[in-house]
């Protein structure tokens, strides 16, 4: 399910039970935002956020340089952030990226 990447991270037993006190409560969330990496996306997490009730998928881009990529380790390519963006895009979600500019290389 959803990937530990920062010390921001909930276990997904805490997500659920969130998602379950939003429905009963008196003020209701309308949406949910979440951050992840692009290739943490595949079809079973995309079904498991929108079972949360998730709207909006931030991605960890950085860049868009393989070349960069390889530099900084980040652990996948361009491709991964084509590919998941299409996915959320096709599910539904509202997308943003995360870009750190200044990057080496």
């Amino acid at each position: 399910m959803l990937k530990s990447g920062s010390a921001n991270h909930l276990s997904s037993l805490t997500l659920e039970k969130a998602q379950i006190q939003n429905e009963t409560a008196p003020s209701r969330i309308i949406g949910i935002n979440i951050e992840t990496r692009p290739d943490y996306i595949n079809n079973e997490e995309i079904r498991y956020l929108r079972k949360l009730g998730v709207t909006h998928v931030e991605l960890g881009v950085q860049t868009l340089s393989d070349e960069i990529y390889k530099i900084i380790k980040r652990g996948h390519a361009t491709a991964a952030v084509a590919k998941a963006t299409q996915m959320l895009k096709d599910a539904g979600f509202k997308i943003g990226y995360h870009l750190m500019l200044n990057l080496p290389g």
